[in-house]
């Protein structure tokens, strides 16, 4: 039995704790891509202040990836509104900075005019010039059947579906590091129906928000840990350097878990509506798909900001944590400013060309259902 919002006290309308979650997780993504996209590292002899620092950023990194479609997830599965518009919108929120991104870099001097990178800088989904939002939208554009499915299952089906998809694609790959026949796609929908189930059944109703962080805190610390441990054991056995970050990866059952106590626990916060974290959060997609872009972030982590310079420095904690927020703050007004402007401009037309699209496309389904049905007497 589905539950409603109003008898369990979950989420009813769009409250500000889990919106404040994404804030948190974004500037965790930021913060991973100062450390990844720079390539920023500590001399494996000096265990210190900045090498734990960098393996905390690395490990934030990781998490905050499956949080975002965890949340999807969550909300999308009791979502009433067609997703031909948002799938128009957000393809054309990438092509926009895709595109754009570009033509300032050619314009400036920055990167050589090329046609190969116009056609894939026009083409961002299908080239993929940001993995995580390539895999997210084509899961959004299945995310109407995934739903049907998941709500026809019932409870007990839709357990059994999210263990046998975490015994393939979680347990499985943890323990033998292989990843039995799994790809981003299939990762993401089960992160998603996890996120659905969740809404519709809060298994975890019982457990109090103070249990739940704590608990994500000590797993946190654990996977730091492991990345010691390794890194120690690396010493006298060098093959394992290799593996330092082995419990990092967004498919591991301890990350996993990480991630469904952190929603869990701020599902459980109760800090009312918020206009300004709202809105904030509003933006967050938009703050990944600027610094990330591929010529951006290069220029943002190697030459704006030269981040290695200061891998050995006592001022690399302070300034990541200056970088990181600057980097943040200013792709959020960024994205403001376009959400406020440009897609203001174009999401009218867009809007009448979607409810044609749908129309016509329900007239054809109809008329083909009607054919079947009269061919089949």
């Amino acid at each position: 039995m589905i539950k409603s919002s109003a008898a369990d006290g979950r989420i009813a309308v769009r409250e500000s704790n889990i919106e404040l979650l994404r804030i948190i997780i974004m500037i965790c993504v930021v913060a991973n891509h100062f450390v990844s996209h720079s390539g920023l590292t500590v001399a494996d002899s000096s265990i210190n202040a900045n090498f734990l620092w960098i393996q905390l950023l690395k490990l934030c990194g990781k998490i905050s990836v499956d949080i975002f479609v965890l949340i999807s997830g969550y909300f999308s599965i009791t979502s009433q509104k067609k997703v031909t518009a948002k799938a128009a919108r957000m393809w054309l929120q990438l092509f926009t900075y895709s595109a754009g991104i570009f033509a300032v870099f050619c314009l400036a001097g920055l990167q050589p005019f090329s046609i190969k990178e116009m056609i894939r800088h026009i083409m961002p989904v299908t080239f993929a010039n940001w993995w995580f939002a390539s895999t997210f939208f084509v899961m959004l554009l299945f995310s109407p059947y995934i739903n049907k499915l998941l709500l026809a299952l019932g409870r007990n089906a839709h357990k059994g579906l999210i263990a046998l998809m975490g015994i393939c694609w979680s347990v499985i790959p943890t323990f033998t590091a292989q990843d039995f026949e799994g790809n981003a796609l299939i990762w993401f929908v089960f992160l998603y129906s996890c996120g659905a189930y969740l809404r519709l059944y809060n298994p975890f109703e019982r457990i109090k928000k103070s249990t739940c962080f704590i608990s994500a805190a000590l797993l946190i610390l654990l996977t730091l840990a492991s990345s010691l441990i390794i890194n120690f054991a690396g010493a006298k056995y060098p093959a394992l350097k290799a593996h330092q970050f082995y419990f990092f990866g967004m498919q591991r059952i301890n990350v996993l878990v990480i991630d469904i106590l952190l929603l869990e626990g701020f599902t459980k916060i109760k800090i009312g509506r918020s206009r300004i974290i709202n809105l904030i959060a509003s933006a967050t997609f938009g703050v990944y798909l600027i610094h990330d872009e591929k010529f951006m972030r290069s220029f943002l982590w190697d030459h704006l900001f030269k981040v290695n310079e200061y891998s050995e420095s006592k001022m690399l904690i302070p300034y990541s944590i200056a970088v990181i927020l600057l980097v943040f703050i200013s792709c959020i007004v960024i994205e403001l400013i376009r959400a406020n402007t440009l897609e203001k401009l174009y999401m009218k037309p867009v809007k009448r060309a979607v409810e044609k699209f749908e129309k016509a496309a329900q007239k054809f389904i109809n008329t083909n259902s009607y054919s079947k049905r009269k061919n089949e007497r």
